[in-house]
């Protein structure tokens, strides 16, 4: 590029003088050592014949890998719009992994088989200038279109979610997000629009090591080539193993780590070292495998789901699938193969902007469900036309004018410099963007609300404490099972609801709000710190106990995460009244025997289930708490029966057997709304028709009737006779959609303490 056309393309010379002006001392010293060692004399071991898979007549371009692009971006982009004939469209970001190493591998053997070494610096600088500016575009836009259209806290969230993706880490970022990919994360009222980076983040990674290893593989012994392939295969086999071994015991480390993931590239890596062996392989049978490839890919596409345990062994059809493909369109075009079909027009367009769809489809189908929560079919397709178009215009007008500049592909200082200062960018546009976030400071403060009479520290007991033997008290067993003291709960729950009448007209939203806005998603029990909540396929009861350690007097706390947010309220109550809380919470399995249509908890629940109650039948405790979410989606018949079965294995081995409806429910996630209505918090009340499932309460109080044992009903702590506040004086009800938090279930222990000793 002449220098002239350079002055005209301004931000491009910011970029690269960002890049290569800002550290300039440090990176000119890496990229020569770097030079120096990956262009220096090399061994003479021959790489015999041709070192990649080629198509026909050794063309390096392939038209069968650019329709296999655009039937894994086609996938991908189905399976996000809610299509349900693809429910497995996650596969395609499987596809894309297997022609990755095939095509890196390809570009770098053909670079050692023609220079007798691989270049770092210019390989790095391609890939920066391939992958950087859609990416960062993407990024910018992403943000700036959500300031609009999402809830000022979400944006804060989305902006770190940016910062994560702008340096490729979005995978960790994910990883550490408590929940899997499909039930917790994707499937969220507002998912991250930059989810899908998470892929981008495997690659690059990859991409940062493999050809070092390439290198070094190829640099020493007399046969390079074999040298390169065994080290493959022995990485791609352990890293399988990896993935298989996770899926179940950490299906996020999984599903989105490189350890897991490397595999699937290393695949690609594989067919593009084997080379001429399998370009010599019988036409006929290389057209048989891509049909047969074709139609794995097919297969997984339908058959899986969100309860597929992924990747795991599940993994192997889509990737050999793509493996089958690329086989039949190595050296001369098998005549029927599906190089044909995949060739096709469309296709191949398709296949041309397919990294660009990948990128914009994602977070316009978030930006346009959080304008329209209906999810309108109309507005899904919109979306994804939208998508198609902007993919469309930043290829054209953005990644392929930078991508083959030849002034900066001249040079990989520049590449790389170009790469470093667009990236500095980008991650200074989005730090400023979060530190310009609203603070959600109203200037207002409201007094914390304390419910009278407190807990007692000592209360009348039959059997008291034995000063001689110094026993701890025990609850008394005495059939049938004790009635609640009205006159103290009575009187609690009337003051209660003139507090929750109050609390509904609420304006502004307290600037000591406990806790706050920002806190909120953060505000849970201290048993998810302590390791105490069993989690995804683990069906182990954890041996949690607080309270008054030790006490003979046991009270046991067992449900879900809808019976670990009273945890706080029972710690206190259990610690007053000198009893051991033993705490036996799975997060996703209620308390009911029903299926889960999670596949992590498809078969850990119910192991759960049985390991709990036999838990119970060792402590005989004087008292279990059961507690689950309401939201499941099942029959309530369904429901009342798994209940009963359950309830009816617990019965025998506790003096007191309570089940305890669950909380009502917010129409939409408080903290949310109320960071959009920092000035009008009554717009985030909620209504109690709106709040309360009142057809699973009557299956649970019908279960409970069954097998005598007692009711505890939230429903008059939380809302009022018309309205159903999400906060009280200072106090934040909610942490999110169904959850009340550690504050809120502490103010609510004196009523929860009344229910349970009268």
């Amino acid at each position: 590029m002449h220098r002239p056309q350079v002055r005209r393309f301004l931000p491009l010379r910011i970029m690269l003088w960002l890049g290569v002006h800002s550290c300039r001392a440090a990176q000119h010293s890496i990229l020569r050592h770097i030079a120096r060692w990956s262009e220096g004399p090399v061994r003479t071991g021959r790489l015999v014949g041709s070192a990649t898979v080629n198509g026909a007549n050794g063309r390096g371009f392939r038209p069968d890998v650019e329709g296999l692009r655009a039937v894994a971006v086609c996938l991908v982009v189905a399976f996000h719009a809610g299509l349900a004939q693809t429910a497995g469209g996650f596969i395609g970001v499987d596809v894309f992994f297997v022609l990755s190493g095939f095509l890196i591998t390809r570009l770098l053997l053909e670079e050692r088989f023609r220079t007798g070494t691989v270049s770092l610096p210019t390989f790095w600088s391609r890939r920066a200038r391939r992958l950087l500016p859609a990416a960062c575009l993407t990024l910018v836009a992403t943000v700036v279109a959500a300031q609009f259209v999402l809830p000022p806290l979400q944006r804060r969230t989305v902006t770190i979610d940016g910062l994560f993706s702008g340096v490729f880490l979005a995978n960790f970022r994910f990883s550490e997000t408590l929940g899997n990919y499909f039930g917790n994360q994707l499937a969220q009222t507002h998912p991250s629009p930059f989810l899908h980076y998470w892929s981008l983040a495997v690659e690059e990674q990859f991409y940062v090591l493999w050809p070092i290893a390439v290198l070094l593989a190829t640099r020493f012994g007399q046969r390079p080539k074999v040298t390169l392939g065994i080290v493959t295969a022995s990485a791609a086999i352990g890293s399988f193993a990896i993935g298989v071994w996770w899926t179940p015991q950490r299906p996020e480390a999984a599903f989105y780590l490189l350890p897991a993931r490397m595999w699937e590239l290393l695949a690609g890596a594989l067919l593009a070292i084997a080379g001429p062996a399998i370009a010599k392989a019988a036409s006929g049978l290389r057209a048989a495998l891509g049909w047969l490839g074709l139609l794995g890919i097919a297969v997984a596409a339908m058959a899986y789901s969100e309860t597929t345990p992924f990747p795991g062994y599940a993994a192997l059809l889509p990737v050999l699938g793509t493996v089958a493909i690329l086989v039949a369109g190595a050296g001369q075009t098998a005549r029927y193969g599906p190089h044909r079909l995949l060739g096709l027009g469309p296709l191949q367009w398709i296949g041309g902007i397919s990294y660009a769809i990948y990128l914009w489809h994602w977070p316009v189908l978030v930006l346009v469900q959080a304008h329209d929560p209906s999810g309108a079919p109309l507005h899904r397709f919109a979306a994804i036309t939208l998508s198609v178009a902007l993919a469309y215009l930043s290829t054209r007008f953005v990644e392929n004018p930078i991508r083959f500049a030849r002034f900066l592909a001249a040079s990989p200082k520049r590449g790389l410099g170009f790469g470093l200062g667009l990236t500095t960018c980008t991650v200074l546009f989005l730090g400023i963007a979060w530190i310009t976030q609203p603070s959600f400071d109203t200037g207002d403060v409201a007094t914390a609300v304390a419910l009278a009479p407190p807990i007692p520290t000592t209360i009348a007991d039959p059997n008291p404490v034995s000063e001689a033997t110094d026993q701890p008290p025990t609850i008394p067993d005495t059939t049938p099972a004790p009635v609640p003291n009205l006159s103290r709960l009575a009187g609690l729950e009337a003051e209660l609801q003139r507090i929750l009448e109050d609390a509904a007209t609420t304006t502004d939203v307290p600037a000591n709000l406990r806790p706050s806005l920002l806190d909120a998603a953060r505000d849970t029990a201290q048993v998810y710190f302590d390791g105490c909540i069993s989690l995804f396929d683990s069906s182990e009861v954890l041996d949690c106990r607080y309270g008054s350690v030790g006490s003979e007097t046991r009270i046991v706390l067992f449900g879900d995460s809808h019976a670990a947010h009273w945890f706080p309220a029972a710690e206190v109550i259990a610690t007053a009244h000198g009893a051991e809380l033993v705490v036996i919470v799975k997060g996703g399995c209620p308390v009911s025997e029903v299926p889960s249509t999670r596949v992590d908890l498809a078969e850990s629940c119910p192991a759960w289930r049985a390991a709990a109650i036999a838990t119970v039948m060792d402590l005989q405790p004087a008292m279990v708490i059961a507690a689950s979410l309401s939201g499941y989606t099942l029959d309530e018949d369904q429901w009342e029966n798994g209940l009963t079965e359950v309830l009816d294995q617990l019965n025998p081995w506790t003096d007191r057997l309570i089940v305890m409806l669950d909380t009502p429910r917010p129409a939409e996630s408080p903290p949310l709304c109320l960071s959009e209505n920092i000035r009008s918090a009554e717009a985030c009340v909620t209504s109690p028709t709106n709040a309360i499932q009142f057809a699973r309460a009557e299956s649970e109080r019908a279960a409970a009737a069954t097998v005598n044992a007692e009711i505890i009903d939230p429903t008059s702590w939380l809302c009022g006779q018309n309205l159903c506040p999400v906060i009280i004086g200072n106090t934040l009800l909610y942490r999110d959609g169904d959850h009340i938090t550690t504050v809120a279930s502490l103010m609510l222990a004196p009523l929860l303490d009344a229910a349970l000793f009268p």
